[in-house]
């Protein structure tokens, strides 16, 4: 006996119109998870860092070789441990910040660290006086300061935010801070990272 073959009802089209949609859009997914991160692109879960108040740093402890030249001026950014104040260069004493074009690897995502550590010290003192205490010369002709912002340390302030490490080949005074910082997870220790120094010169 014949039988007509049945229409699928509106709503049964619907159903599977539904199943196929999913089904799509599972595919895509997978394949948009397993394409390699764009350079650059913010970790999906990257919150920006809320950095202490500079208020927050302990008054610093009179550096090593204090009593040398005294410069103080509006300081503007060179990069996150390089200032210029009066048209001197002033590398920052005892620290080490990630250098302005490295990359560090947070959560699987390319991120541009050194650009923020620059920013973040910008953010800090920017366009401000500071008042930095001569420490050394480097073999760049550079002033190695410590530097105070309204009485406050602007060295421990970066390693404190996890903006740059101690740099300890030439001053331990800010391992306590790195340590804090390492322990909070704030700045660069919340990623992957090459030390700054070795970044600069591969293979030392």
């Amino acid at each position: 006996m014949f039988r007509p073959r049945r229409r699928l009802l509106p709503g049964r089209w619907a159903v599977v119109l539904a199943v196929l949609v999913g089904v799509l859009g599972g595919v895509l997914l997978a394949l948009d998870l397993s394409s390699p991160a764009p350079r650059g692109a913010p970790p999906p879960s990257a919150v920006f860092q809320r950095d202490l108040p500079a208020a927050a740093i302990p008054a610093p402890q009179p550096a090593p070789g204090t009593g040398g030249l005294i410069i103080t001026g509006r300081a503007s950014i060179i990069d996150g441990d390089t200032i210029e104040v009066r048209g001197r260069r002033i590398r920052l004493h005892g620290i080490d910040a990630p250098e302005k074009a490295q990359t560090c690897l947070r959560n699987g995502w390319l991120w541009e660290c050194g650009r923020d550590a620059t920013a973040a010290l910008d953010r800090l003192i920017g366009g401000r006086t500071v008042t930095c205490t001569e420490l050394d010369v480097d073999h760049y002709g550079r002033s190695v300061a410590q530097c105070l912002l309204n009485g406050q340390d602007v060295n421990a302030w970066m390693v404190r935010n996890g903006w740059a490490v101690a740099y300890r080949r030439f001053s331990d005074a800010y391992v306590g801070a790195e340590a804090e910082a390492r322990a909070a997870r704030r700045g660069i220790w919340s990623s992957r990272f090459e030390m700054p120094e070795s970044h600069r010169h591969p293979g030392r």
